[in-house]
Formats: structure tokens, sequence, C-alpha cells
């Protein structure tokens, strides 16, 4: 049965419960991981086939067409596995995340098809980082050590894997820079409801609210693409909403702040594709900072000393 099913109000509290504190206390980190790191090699995978969409498709139109043949997919599961829950005692939360979700996924297509992959993979990416401070200021949840050291570690290996020469902003980085911070806000939020609903529940909410903003953008933006194109949007919708729900899955088992900077590593999967996909080959300073991205992602995990 999905966790989002209806149970009696007893077990209903004490599954909430149970989840939280699960989220809050320290879960099963290395399923987290190793979760985290399947999410973004599908969100890299995402947006290498975005890159090679784009000089067909604008980036708005693909993402209306991603949310459309993500919404058949997730009707036909559900049709096929049962329907969850709809009921939601935070249908807020669920609207919000489904609209950061949507505004960082319209921000990091554009800046997929207007800056180097690896560089709107970084730029995207940079999520972690502001995790532990949206955390701060929505729920008052204090980080550990750990968590911003290894953050910030796996910033600047980042930052050699793309930038090794120093730092140029454009539009394209500024809408990077965006789609990272709407990440962190929907990933804080994903963490939130894991302890309210189920996956299922949540993906169902999600596909929803990327359907309705969808439709509000489509009036001025929808264009039909040429059969050589669906291919890749089908592999566009299929690996970002699998990402999604992957990511979902990783945030109930083990807490997101520690768990979210394995996400670093769509920087390396970006720059492994790139490099095959497009020419782009990494310097000896971005392999260095790739060896970067993993100590700092470990030392998130890592369990924080009691103090005293």
């Amino acid at each position: 049965m999905d966790p989002g099913a209806v149970q009696s109000p007893p077990a209903a509290r004490a599954r909430v419960a149970r989840d939280r504190a699960q989220l809050l206390d320290g879960g099963n980190i290395p399923l987290g991981v190793a979760l985290v790191i399947a999410s973004s090699l599908l969100f890299a995978v995402g947006g290498a086939s975005m890159r090679l969409l784009s000089a067909e498709v604008p980036p708005t139109s693909a993402l209306i067409w991603r949310n459309v043949v993500s919404a058949a997919g997730v009707v036909l599961w559900f049709s096929i596995t049962g329907w969850p829950l709809l009921r939601s005692a935070r249908a807020d939360l669920h609207i919000a995340r489904g609209v950061a979700t949507f505004a960082g996924l319209w921000a990091y297509f554009w800046a997929v098809a207007t800056i180097p992959l690896s560089t709107a993979v970084l730029l995207r990416t940079a999520a972690p980082v502001f995790v532990p401070i949206v955390a701060f200021v929505l729920y008052r949840r204090r980080s550990d050590r750990n968590v911003w050291i290894g953050a910030w570690i796996g910033l600047v290996g980042v930052a050699l894997v793309v930038r090794p020469s120093g730092i140029t902003m454009n539009a394209g980085d500024l809408l990077g820079v965006t789609s990272g911070i709407l990440g962190a806000v929907a990933a804080v939020l994903i963490w939130r409801l894991g302890g309210i609903d189920g996956v299922s529940t949540q993906l169902a909410w999600l596909t929803a609210a990327g359907l309705a903003c969808s439709a509000l953008v489509a009036p001025a933006y929808l264009t039909l693409p040429a059969a050589a194109d669906w291919p890749l949007i089908v592999v566009i919708a299929a690996s970002t909403t699998a990402s999604q729900v992957i990511l979902a899955y990783a945030f109930k088992v083990a807490p997101t702040d520690k768990t979210i900077t394995w996400g670093y590593l769509s920087v390396v999967f970006g720059a492994v594709f790139g490099a095959l996909l497009f020419s782009e080959y990494p310097s000896a300073l971005s392999v260095g900072g790739m060896g970067l991205v993993v100590l700092g992602s470990h030392i998130a995990c890592l369990k924080a000393r009691a103090s005293g």
C-alpha cells in the first residue's frame, strides 16, 4: 500500500511522527546517498538531452511538452499500480513545491540552452549550499558543521570543474543560479513533505502543479515539435520525472542537508556527457575539482561529534 493511502488517525499520526524523527535525526544515510547519486545521474541525462533538443525546440515549449509527456506516464503508472490518496493536510506545501520545481526547471532548461552543459549543471547543483539556509529560514532546522564544510568544499570543487580560470556572469549564468536556489527550495519542501504524505501522493500533486503552470504559459510559448524531436522529449520527461521520484524517496530515508551534497555528482556526470556529446573536455583542474566534489559530499554525510 502506498504510504499516502487512507489510514486510521492513530496509525497516521504514528507514521508521521516516525517519518519526521527519521528525517531529522539520521535515517539511513547510505541508502539516501545511493538514491541521490541515481537521481543526479538521471538529472544529468535530462540536461544533456535538453542541450541536444534546444537547437530545435525553444526551452519553454520543451518544458511544457515535458510536463505533458510526464503526466501521461504518471497516469499510466498509477493506472497499473493503483491511485494514491490525493487529500493532503498540507496542500500549500505541494503547490509551493510544484511551482518551485516548474520555475527551477524552466531556468535550468534555458541555462542549458545558452551556456555549456557542465556550467549549467554546476549552477543548478549549487542547491546544497542553499538547503541549510532555506531549512533554517523555513523550519529553524540547524544543520551541523559537517554539512556546511562539505557543502562549501563541494562548491569549490564544482567551480573548478567548470571555471578554473575565473567566474563570469551572464544571463545564462544568472538563470543557472536561479535554478539552483529554486532547486534548494523544492528540496526542502520535499524533505518536509516526506513526513506528511507518501511519494505517490507527492508525485500526483507535482504532476498536477506542473500541468497547471504549463497551461498558464502555453498560449504564449507552445510550439509543436517535429516528429524527430519527440524521442528526446520523452527521454527528458522520463529522466527528470524519475529523478524527482527517487529524490523524494532519498529525502524520506535520510536528512536532506546531509545527502543532497551528493547531488554535486551531477557536475561530474555533466562533464562526462559534455566530453562525449559536445567535445567539452575537462582540464586537469577540473579533474581535481571532481575529487573535491566527492570529498565534500563525504564530509557532509559524517556524523557530527557531540560538543562538550
